[in-house]
């Protein structure tokens, strides 16, 4: 049993998949919660496990925004160390989760908790939202767009770097605007990405400006922009990144390319 004074979470997060199932692999019995979220696991392995000794009304429990979550493997019914207590568990946000881990998941961890889910959410059809939410419910997908009459217009500022990595792991087409402003991310890898689509005409379908740290810009060869973009004044852009860009004027409608004076390497402009 691991042991612990107070009820704290062990976050999953801060280890790679195998430590963790390495440490819990013969764990039956805990008194602290488990937080499972934004992490690249394919499977959450408690195999186990039987009793949460806790006596507080706490999620015990949090499995959020796993896009490559697939699988569960446990055996046994877990059981609460009070009944009293509204012990509960939340699985939110983990888009590729398997009939046969919900079905289990129902059986073992629904019996003596309650259960909140949020298992479905269709980024093909999106209600008005923010980078946040966006990166939590459609983290893994491979289209994000709106509904008729609604603009998704995203500001990559409010997303960490994980979180900016993990929305565009796997995405393929989007219809959005997506901002990145005077922020502090090294990196934005679109190579998935072949369809981008404005989130109303006319307006910009990309703007990333005044980015101090960004190295890594990268682009799908074949990636095509319907919309006017902006890429200006990110200093740190390494220029193999550069000639990348200059490829995709030609899938790029509207498009033209400048350079900053007393920069000749320096690219800054794509509108």
């Amino acid at each position: 049993m691991f042991d612990s004074t107070k009820f704290e979470y062990f976050d999953a997060s801060l280890i790679p998949q195998q430590l963790f199932e390495d440490l819990f692999r013969k764990v039956e019995k805990i008194n602290f919660g488990i937080k499972l979220a934004n992490t690249r696991y394919t499977r959450l392995s408690l195999p186990n496990l039987q009793m949460i000794q806790v006596y507080e009304s706490v999620p015990v429990i949090k499995i959020k925004n796993n896009p490559l979550l697939e699988h569960l493997i446990a055996h046994y019914d877990v059981e609460v160390a009070s009944p009293d207590a509204n012990v509960s568990t939340i699985l939110s946000g983990n888009r590729r989760l398997t009939k046969k881990f919900l079905e289990r998941w129902d059986r073992l961890y629904c019996k003596y908790m309650r259960c909140e889910k949020q298992l479905h959410v269709d980024c093909a059809k999106l209600g008005e939202m923010g980078a946040e939410e966006l990166a939590l419910k459609c983290s893994g997908a491979r289209v994000i767009a709106p509904m008729p009459g609604v603009e998704l217009n995203i500001d990559l500022d409010e997303l960490d770097q994980d979180k900016v990595e993990a929305l565009f792991d796997n995405l393929e087409e989007a219809q959005m605007c997506i901002r990145a402003i005077d922020t502090d991310h090294v990196e934005y890898n679109f190579e998935k990405l072949n369809k981008l689509r404005p989130c109303a005409p006319g307006k910009p379908v990309l703007d990333i400006r005044n980015n101090k740290n960004l190295f890594r810009l990268s682009f799908n060869k074949k990636l095509e922009i319907a919309s006017p973009a902006i890429i200006r004044g990110n200093p740190s852009l390494n220029p193999h990144f550069i000639g990348r860009l200059l490829k995709l004027k030609e899938n790029c409608l509207g498009c033209d390319f400048q350079r900053s004076k007393g920069l000749p390497f320096l690219y800054t402009h794509l509108e």
